[in-house]
């Protein structure tokens, strides 16, 4: 084990994401039941930079982000991941499932550095526009991945735009496009 700081003590969660089946299906259920949303979405996540383990990896999904009381939500439809060593790290367990909570970092290399050598592997290395993220292995300690994000302030407007929106919701339009306007 490291003897640093403990990293995931002293980064508070931005989200935590579930991977589900069907993507408006859950949000139905989430906005309905459970009162989240509403949801943005990012339809066919598309990267600029993708790696799995240093090498190829195919991560063809869409995410749907929304607000849940003080929570904030990704849920996650995953229509193809390759490798099966990475499939297997996002997608745990029987769906619906928790593929991972994330936080947002300035020093995300030192993080990563740190869980790695804490016995939490990096795995996943991503970017897309301006946004950066590591996954990290963390699923035999506690059943999902770790995500780091570059903080930035256009990561901050989103979260904090998508928990505006919930702000005195109607209930009405509850699957939106990201770049949609509360």
């Amino acid at each position: 084990m490291a003897s640093g700081r403990n990293i995931l003590r002293s980064r508070p969660i931005s989200h935590v994401s579930y991977a589900v089946n069907n993507l408006e299906k859950a949000v139905e259920h989430w906005t309905t039941v459970l009162g989240a949303g509403p949801f943005f979405v990012v339809d066919k996540v598309g990267f600029d930079e993708i790696s799995f383990n240093g090498g190829p990896c195919v991560w063809e999904h869409s995410a749907a982000f929304g607000q849940w009381g003080s929570i904030s939500v990704e849920l996650q439809e995953n229509r193809r991941t390759e490798p099966a060593a990475f499939t297997r790290l996002v997608l745990p367990g029987p769906l619906p499932v928790v593929n991972h909570v994330a936080y947002l970092s300035e020093t995300p290399e030192e993080d990563s550095r740190e869980l790695a050598a804490a016995g939490h592997p990096l795995f996943l290395h991503a970017r897309f526009g301006g946004i950066e993220m590591r996954f990290h292995d963390t699923t035999a300690a506690i059943g999902h991945p770790v995500e780091i994000h570059r903080d930035s302030a256009a990561l901050r407007s989103n979260f904090s735009r998508i928990a505006a929106a919930a702000l005195n919701w109607d209930g009405s339009n509850p699957l939106r496009p990201m770049g949609e306007t509360p």
